[in-house]
């Protein structure tokens, strides 16, 4: 069975949006769903106001852990990349979704 994960919120989420990817959806107008790319997409003179009355499908994070900076790809259909350190081992990204993430599965 495939898990989603509940995105975390912008109010309760430890993690600190990254330059990277914003996935939106549920917008009323010209931009319904989009993927925006950049450094600080939330504060954006355009797209601020689009992105704040809108639902998240993808993000881009930073998050602290173990005494290290990860960055972190995730979206709400269950797809989950740490994509810096590269080197991260499977025993330690394991324990990573245990301690962090599991809790963001529904």
């Amino acid at each position: 069975m495939q898990k989603s994960i509940s995105l975390p919120s912008r109010q309760t989420t430890r993690m600190t949006l990254i330059r990277g990817k914003l996935g939106f959806y549920g917008h009323v107008g010209n931009a319904e769903n989009r993927v925006v790319h950049g450094t600080d997409p939330l504060h954006d003179d355009e797209l601020s106001d689009v992105l704040h009355e809108s639902d998240f499908n993808q993000l881009g994070v930073e998050h602290s852990y173990d005494d290290q900076i990860l960055k972190i790809n995730m979206a709400e259909i269950g797809y989950f990349e740490v994509y810096q350190p590269s080197n991260c081992e499977s025993e330690g990204y394991l324990q990573f979704i245990l301690d962090e993430m599991t809790h963001y599965l529904k």
